[in-house]
């Protein structure tokens, strides 16, 4: 990770993001926290340093606030366009805001699935998920008064569901690298219509 740190574009984001410099690749000054290793950055910072650095994999944004989105734009690319994967109910709001941006920029690609879980459980890659039904038909298991949100009951199905097994047992504060493997990808792109891959 030493490496990652000392290109112009990691430096920008740990500058915005984290309000930090870069003094090496083992040492950021912080004006909050003092002198501080590259493992104390904000999840945002960690997770837009991995998008930068590994682009073949996935990545859950949920670490990441506001303030990461326009970096996340800026390191993904798809045949050319920038593709963002976002949880379809987060945006909130701020939709109208996105699809101004969306419509005008022209080099970027939003896929909006249910929620991060739901196409995770889509991939139908998790050993022992047997979620078709749940999916098809979400509305026939999902109790309003219980979750706020479908990307509420996902979360929560999914973290029950694997919460036994070593490899997939699902955080989504701490997402297990299996989840971010070429494997699932590959499993993913097969059913995200309309994005043409290379």
């Amino acid at each position: 990770m030493e490496e990652w740190l000392e290109s112009d574009l990691a430096r920008a984001i740990i500058r915005d993001i984290d309000s930090s410099e870069v003094l090496s690749g083992e040492c950021i000054s912080s004006p909050v926290l003092g002198q501080i290793p590259p493992e104390r950055l904000s999840g945002g910072t960690k997770t837009l340093l991995l998008m930068l650095n590994e682009p073949e994999k996935i990545f859950n944004a949920s670490t990441c606030e506001d303030n990461c989105a326009k970096w996340i734009l800026e390191s993904r690319t798809v045949n050319g366009k920038k593709l963002l994967i976002a949880d379809g109910a987060a945006p909130g709001s701020e939709i109208k805001d996105m699809h101004e941006y969306l419509s005008a920029v022209h080099d970027t690609i939003l896929y909006a699935p249910e929620s991060f879980e739901w196409l995770l459980l889509r991939a139908d890659v998790i050993p022992g998920a047997d979620s078709a039904q749940i999916l098809s038909q979400p509305e026939n298991y999902i109790d309003s008064s219980e979750y706020a949100s479908w990307e509420q009951y996902f979360t929560q199905y999914l973290a029950d569901m694997t919460k036994d097994h070593p490899l997939w047992c699902y955080s989504k504060k701490k997402l297990p690298a299996i989840y971010l493997s070429a494997r699932v990808l590959r499993a993913a792109k097969k059913f995200m219509q309309l994005i043409i891959w290379d």
